[in-house]
């Protein structure tokens, strides 16, 4: 986004941003996996039926809350109930909504701390010819020593 009004600098940049958050890292890492271990077309039958019945309309719930209320998320059920003749009880939405997302970035945060000590190891050679076992006992020693910066120092 971008100018003090707060508006996406296009729509294409509106659209990636929010493709990139319903798909979030989750779908991309564990997708393959639990595709292949869970039953393959049948996990993705229901994986697409529930974005399509769950996903996309709470999607279009935040974009019409959003758009109603013009304030930052914590309020806006709150505003757009106030309107309705409700209660602004309803910005406890908008307040779990962002701890949930607050939760949810410490936890990819640590996600990427892993990428980034798996990248280091795999730039370095570290990895180079190690057996399945060895791998299995470098990933259980980095997880107990977590001070330690590069890995492998």
């Amino acid at each position: 986004m971008s100018g003090a009004a707060s508006r996406w600098s296009s729509g294409l940049a509106f659209y990636l941003a929010t493709i990139g958050a319903a798909v979030g890292l989750g779908s991309i890492w564990r997708f393959p996996y639990l595709v292949g271990t869970q039953g393959g077309s049948a996990f993705i039958v229901v994986f697409v039926v529930a974005c399509v019945a769950i996903a996309i309309p709470l999607l279009a719930a935040e974009f019409l809350i959003g758009r109603r209320a013009r304030t930052h998320p914590a309020q806006a059920a709150g505003v757009v109930a106030v309107a309705a003749g409700g209660s602004r009880i309803w910005n406890v939405i908008g307040v779990l909504g962002t701890i949930a997302t607050f939760l949810i970035i410490s936890y990819y945060t640590l996600i990427a701390g892993w990428v980034l000590a798996y990248a280091w190891r795999c730039a370095s050679g570290r990895l180079v010819g190690a057996t399945p076992a060895a791998l299995q006992a470098d990933w259980r020693a980095f997880l107990a020593d977590r001070g330690r910066w590069p890995p492998g120092t």
